[in-house]
């Protein structure tokens, strides 16, 4: 099954928008992560929001690097 370039540019657009979800994910479990060693200690919910954060992150990466592989042509299209 061949790709078309405009399901190339689509899966490109999409792994892009990826990227940066998991880089406001992962940004958001830094302050879940520092909200949790905060004063007063002993909170469990920013404790499970940062581990759930930080899965959720690995996740949408994994998603994001299928769309960019998506995006690529078959190996026996691709001229050196």
């Amino acid at each position: 099954m061949t790709i078309t370039p405009a399901q190339q540019t689509r899966h490109r657009r999409c792994a892009f928008g990826l990227f940066v979800a998991a880089a406001l994910v992962f940004a958001s479990s830094w302050g879940f992560l520092l909200w949790s060693l905060g004063e007063g200690g002993g909170r469990h919910l920013p404790a499970v929001l940062w581990v759930l954060t930080v899965n959720l992150t690995i996740v949408i990466l994994i998603v994001a690097f299928w769309q960019l592989r998506k995006a690529r042509p078959p190996a026996d299209l691709q001229h050196d």
